[in-house]
């Protein structure tokens, strides 16, 4: 995902658009709506952090589905420094999280 200065949101890849219509089907469940409300609440106030300059990342993980996810935010920033926006990483970890040993290009 990547939002823009304007708090737009840009395109998503397809598994990324799954996830997000998991977690939507998670609220409409039964998930806490205090819950979501404090994490969006943290949301907020890491997109206030990057517009500060203030923090340059933002990590988080959790277990969905018996799969671990692994959420970045990095502050979208401009020649001069100035935010421009944020770019939203989210990776399936689980398998990657499962590797032994070494597997080399060569």
């Amino acid at each position: 995902m990547v939002m823009n200065l304007n708090e737009k949101v840009g395109k998503s890849t397809e598994e990324n658009k799954e996830t997000i219509k998991k977690l939507i089907k998670k609220l409409q469940d039964g998930v806490n709506p205090d819950e979501v409300r404090k994490e969006f609440k943290t949301f907020l106030e890491i997109i206030e952090s990057f517009k500060n300059n203030t923090l340059d990342k933002a990590e988080f993980w959790l277990e969905m589905e018996g799969r671990k996810i692994y959420i970045r935010y990095f502050p979208m920033r401009d020649s001069k420094g100035e935010y421009q926006g944020v770019l939203e990483v989210t990776q399936e970890i689980t398998k990657i999280r499962e590797l032994e040993g070494e597997k080399r290009l060569l």
